[in-house]
Order: structure tokens, then sequence, then C-alpha cells
């Protein structure tokens, strides 16, 4: 935790760096309050049958329901949903032209889609989108990069040595768990992904416990080529567009949504932080610490735990900033193409997609456009100074 408060000193201490974590921390609160700052239904309503919070009700349990015989409410700001449809202000209103409403409250005042939803609404609600696609899908790919490129660097050809059982174990959790992630082992992604996230893991701890179970079991080792194999694996990212990866994971998914969108973003970038993990490990093996460390027997679980991953925080850090907004740019993109999400579902990418069918709809380009580019080029400026920072240091 200290390295995470002195490196967030460094940021602050730079005036872009500042402005860059409050466009951050503003995409924290607006996708957190765009619930309670843009809806069609009372954020509390007192009515005969006692006080309601029907924005709540409806995040807490999906239902939108209240007593219609309500004495007094308290309205959101913007009286719209993402999903609102204003059939009166329909195809393609201007925030600059007149409007069919009855107030000032009403008026759409970044104007509207085709189908007359409102795009301020749909702006704030596509900021949650695009965080919990760009966080989760960046933390999965930190998680699988950093565990990937660290035994990948430490290991190499010649270090890691397997017996016959351990490689059928690690055959067989390698096919469960393709198997698992691709069609569901007891349940489908459609039915409860919880069971498939449970599932998964049992299927890792499961080989995990076999394979230290039978570390001394036949006296015959085979030297495991590690490194190459990811090596090889880094290649085929390298030569295959990622357009061809995210088609075949999104067609094995059932159902379209935020959670196949963010397992299919995280399998794409995940190379980047492992080759940048790699490289950092193959270049601390080198220094005398850890060679101090091999030589006093310690064993490999704490010298990578105690000494390679501490030292090695840095390009990882630096790495998943620019993943997280790799991450988000991606999901605009895909939206934009109408691939991944739900068709009811409001991103930035799914407005800027609705420019293709009425070029003249500038609004519907410039605010998400501007909210990508802003959100982007803070991640990235954020990943510059920390990378600035360890060279520093």
């Amino acid at each position: 935790m200290q390295i995470i408060k002195r490196i967030f000193r460094f940021i602050r201490g730079r005036k872009r760096g500042r402005i860059a974590l409050w466009i951050i921390l503003s995409l924290f609160i607006i996708s957190l309050l765009a619930p309670f700052i843009a809806n069609d239904i009372p954020l509390v309503c007192s009515s005969k049958n006692g006080i309601e919070f029907p924005v709540l009700s409806k995040l807490w349990n999906g239902s939108s329901q209240y007593s219609d015989a309500c004495t007094w409410t308290v309205k959101p700001l913007i009286p719209y949903s993402q999903k609102s449809i204003d059939i009166q202000n329909g195809r393609f209103v201007s925030p600059l032209e007149g409007q069919v409403v009855s107030s000032l409250r009403y008026r759409h005042w970044l104007g509207t889609d085709a189908l007359g939803r409102d795009s301020l609404a749909g702006l704030l609600y596509g900021s949650g989108i695009a965080l919990r696609i760009g966080l989760f899908a960046a933390l999965i790919a930190f998680l699988i990069g950093i565990f990937i490129g660290t035994a990948s660097g430490y290991f190499g050809n010649n270090s890691l040595k397997l017996n016959f059982v351990q490689l059928i174990i690690l055959f067989l959790c390698v096919l469960l768990l393709g198997y698992q992630l691709s069609f569901g082992f007891f349940f489908g992604y459609e039915k409860d992904s919880m069971w498939e996230v449970g599932a998964s893991i049992i299927i890792l701890l499961s080989g995990t416990i076999g394979f230290s179970k039978t570390q001394n079991l036949l006296q015959q080792n085979i030297r495991f080529p590690l490194d190459n194999i990811v090596l090889w694996i880094f290649e085929v990212y390298k030569s295959i567009p990622n357009i061809f990866f995210i088609l075949v994971l999104l067609s094995i998914f059932a159902k379209p949504g935020i959670t196949s969108l963010v397992l299919t973003i995280a399998f794409v970038i995940w190379p980047i932080i492992g080759r940048y993990t790699r490289a950092e490990i193959l270049k601390l093996k080198e220094e005398d610490f850890i060679k101090s460390a091999e030589t006093s027997g310690a064993s490999s679980w704490n010298i990578i735990t105690k000494h390679l991953l501490l030292n090695a925080i840095g390009p990882a850090l630096v790495s998943f900033a620019f993943s997280f907004s790799a991450a988000i740019l991606l999901e605009a993109s895909l939206s934009f193409l109408g691939l991944g999400l739900a068709v009811e579902e409001v991103s930035w990418g799914s407005m800027l997609s609705e420019v293709k069918n009425n070029y003249r709809a500038w609004w519907l380009a410039l605010f998400p456009g501007l909210a990508i580019f802003l959100v982007i080029s803070a991640l990235n400026y954020i990943g510059e100074l920390i990378g600035e920072y360890f060279d520093q240091n």
C-alpha cells in the first residue's frame, strides 16, 4: 500500500496528473450515481403505504413498481433513463432545435437518438459500462499476464521439471477449464455465472493441489519448455488480428452481455501485461540479490513472491493502466460494430454507432467521442507518470 500512496502523490504533484485523476474520479462517481441522476422513476415516493425508494428497489431486485398515489415525490435531476423512449422527440432531435416538451425540465439537453432516447442519460449510464468492462477486463488480464509472464521469465525452458503424472494433470486441467469457460460444466453461463466461476476455481484449486501432491511421485522428470510455449503464444497473438479472437470467443458465449465481453477483452489484452512482466523478470533474475537468494536455498515460491514480484510491480502497473484504456477503447469499438453487448444496452460505442444511420446527428458523435477521448487520454497519461516514477526511483 505504501508504494501506491507514493505513486499517487507523485501523480498528484503534476498539474496534468491532477487533471487526469479528476477525470478518472469523475468517471467513478458518475458511474455510481447515474441511476440517481437520470431516471424515469422517483428517488423517493410517499404514499399511504409509507415511504418507498423506487430507484433503490430497481437496483436491488430489478423491480421498479411503486405506488401511483404518491402524496409527494423526489425525482432525479434528469427525468429519463438510458432506455426511456420519447416518441414525440424521436428520429434524431438536435440539442439546438425545438423540442416537443411540456417544460424545460423534460428537454433533451444533448439531443436524442433515432428512438427518442435521451443522449445525456445514455452518456451517464455509458460511463458505468465503460468502467465495469474496462476495470474488470484489465484486472483479469493483469492477473493472467502477471502469472504467465512471471512463470515464463523465471523458470525459462530448463528450470521447470514435471513428471508424467503432473503432465497428465496439467493437460486435464487445461482441457476441463477450456470446456468449462466455453460451454459450462455444471450450468450454462446463461443460467448462473456465479456457479460457472465457482466451478472454474474448483478446477484450478484441484489441479494445484494435485500438482503439489505428485511432485515426488516419480523419479523421472521431464523438462517443460514453458518459456518457448509462452513465446509461441505471444507470436500467435501478434500474427492473428484481435477481431478474429473476439468473434470466435463471442460466438462461444450463449448470451451477449457484460460478463462475456469482460472475459473476451481480458483474453485479448493479457499478452500486453505478460510480455512486460516476462521482460522485467528476465532482467531481475540476473541481479545479485536473486542469485544470493537462490544460493541460500530459498524456494522458488519465496523468490517469486518476496523478491521478483515486488520489484516487477512497476512495469506491471504501467501496463495495467494502458490495458485499462485499451479495454475501454475495445469495448467502444465492439459496441460501435454492434458486437458484444445486448441490443438494448446503451454504451458510448453504441451511441457512436447511431451516427451511421444519420450523419447529421453530430451530437451523437461529439459527446460520446469526447468522453472516450478524455478517459483514454487520462489513463494513458497516468500510465506514463507511473513509468516516470519508477524510472526516477
